[in-house]
């Protein structure tokens, strides 16, 4: 489990606290990964300003929080496929004895667990949820999927997204502008724990991590290796992450046998597994390059965490991944679909080291500010004092 504190903010970075001190009830009940460990960044963030309970999953019980911070862990108990009622009790029980102003679920539709809370607690206090991916992926459309998102987007007082595009698919779905608000994904330095300080960086490796779907372009990224290896023969692909469970058959089949092309190919080394916490930092301080040849995509958790390790990255320009990378500063954008302008891209990038370097250092530089925990808060905060403002702060009711 990784560890971490955000520390206080001083300096230029440091905000001048809330006049109105409200009591914020957070929680990030994902077990695992980029989305858990979101929602506990931010929590931590947010404690710095105003008085903050955070409620997490057990999995999540080695994360270091800061001392003012309110922090209680619960067992995600199932009857069968279905929630424990008395998991649900608890939660509720936590959050009426905290007594916040409002509350905050910063999982969303990745934790559909929650869907059960999400009625009850909007009946007793202005809640928001982050919603990271309003439109569910090829292959995971299932109809518990869209139901919860229908359950979250009715039952919440205001949305956060993480860019113009998600924003969009709110507005489609007839989601009011005024509830819809944009907040960048923070950067995920958290990873960066110097285990593998000693571990160099291989000058001609190419990073593909994350769990395997199949929007993320799986099906065509052996094609792209071969491309790449024409170009530039001594490339070396590294695949590393789980194969994700999918409802839909036919995709799951698809993805077992991209998954198993890659396996075969020539220049690709295929780490088919959940990667834990405490591994992440080998892979991203191997890699050269981070890709994201995805077909389709809200936003992704790897772009701030490649960041965070000064890495460049190349990408398809689908949802909203464009809102994190500043194309030819910190990463290059490639026209959705064009696996030879791709290749060429990655290509170009592994042949020459200084143009690489200076866009990574460029990447960590950025994100570091635009994407700090303090500027996500910041701005998080704010759109809490206005929507105590607009409707006020709902007592739980007896």
């Amino acid at each position: 489990m990784v560890e971490t504190f955000v520390g206080s903010m001083t300096g230029s970075a440091a905000l001048s606290r809330p006049q109105k001190r409200a009591r914020v009830a957070v929680l990030a009940l994902h077990q695992w990964g980029g989305v858990a460990y979101y929602g506990c960044l931010l929590a931590n963030a947010i404690g710095q300003y105003l008085p903050t309970m955070v409620i997490i999953s057990k999995d999540m019980e080695g994360f270091r929080f800061d001392a003012q911070l309110k922090v209680e862990i619960v067992n995600k108990d199932k009857i069968g496929p279905l929630p424990n009622p008395l998991a649900y009790s608890r939660i509720l029980r936590l959050v009426q004895n905290y007594n916040p102003d409002l509350v905050h679920d910063t999982s969303g539709n990745a934790c559909k667990w929650s869907a059960g809370l999400w009625p009850i607690l909007q009946q007793r206090w202005p809640l928001i949820i982050t919603e990271h991916d309003p439109r569910p992926h090829v292959g995971m459309k299932s109809s518990f999927a869209v139901l919860t998102r229908h359950i979250a987007w009715r039952c919440a007082d205001h949305l956060i997204v993480h860019g113009k595009k998600c924003q969009q698919t709110l507005l489609d779905a007839g989601i009011q502008r005024d509830k819809i608000s944009m907040n960048r994904h923070g950067i995920f330095s958290v990873y960066d724990q110097g285990r593998y300080a000693s571990v160099a960086e291989e000058a001609n490796s190419v990073l593909f991590f994350g769990e395997l779907r199949p929007n993320k372009g799986l099906y065509r990224l052996s094609t792209i290796a071969q491309k790449v290896h024409a170009l530039f023969p001594a490339a070396k692909f590294i695949v590393a992450g789980k194969i994700t469970k999918l409802p839909e058959r036919k995709e799951a089949e698809k993805v077992r046998l991209a998954v198993a092309a890659l396996k075969a190919a020539p220049g690709v080394e295929v780490h088919e597994r959940f990667i834990g916490d405490d591994e992440v930092e080998y892979f991203l301080r191997r890699s050269a390059v981070v890709v994201l040849p995805y077909e389709e995509a809200s936003q992704s958790g790897v772009i701030p965490l490649a960041y965070a390790f000064g890495k460049t990255v190349v990408a398809f320009d689908v949802g909203d991944l464009g809102e994190s990378i500043m194309d030819r500063k910190t990463g290059v954008l490639v026209r959705a679909g064009d696996d030879d302008a791709f290749a060429r891209e990655i290509a170009g990038l592994l042949m020459n080291a200084a143009k690489r370097c200076e866009m990574g250092h460029a990447a960590r530089a950025w994100a570091q500010q635009e994407l700090s925990w303090e500027t996500i808060a910041r701005r998080t905060v704010d759109e809490y004092e206005r929507l105590l403002a607009q409707s006020g702060s709902r007592n739980p009711k007896p």
